[in-house]
């Protein structure tokens, strides 16, 4: 199921699944019987149909966009490829330290400002995020 549910996000899809329950007793406070999983339902959640222009006119205008999104990672990669805004996206866990890859040895403040984005954030690490933009001297807006 999670192989599956990596796939479809490689592919920039949401997974749904589905499951059933039995109540023979037909009641709301029934515990009813155990759940039976179904299957996985693929979603496409597209960006608004003026966002890869938007991007493209303030990349143009030398304006650094980021994305910050609570997907998971290939969702987030698979979105900024599709909006043209770049590839570059690391996990929420990046910010904590601890991912243990070539950004080991960056400090969290660079690894903002050389990102193109963060998956899987909570809104505590949008503030976190821009709380740094901004002390690096940046003009932060979010949408």
């Amino acid at each position: 199921v999670h192989a599956i549910i990596d796939k479809f996000a490689e592919r920039g899809l949401r997974s749904l699944a589905v499951a059933l329950q039995e109540v023979p007793e037909r009641t709301k406070e029934s515990p009813g019987g155990p759940w039976t999983f179904c299957g996985l339902l693929p979603l496409f959640d597209p960006p608004r149909h003026d966002s890869a222009e938007t991007i493209r006119r303030a990349l143009n205008l030398g304006v650094c966009v980021k994305m910050i999104t609570g997907d998971q990672l290939a969702i987030a990669k698979e979105t900024g490829r599709r909006l043209g805004m770049g590839t570059n996206m690391y996990p929420s866990s990046s910010l904590l330290g601890r991912e243990k890859d070539e950004n080991e040895a960056l400090p969290v403040d660079e690894l903002i400002e050389k990102a193109d984005g963060f998956a899987g954030v909570f809104p505590e690490h949008k503030y976190e995020i821009v709380k740094i933009l901004q002390e690096k001297k940046h003009i932060v807006g979010m949408t």
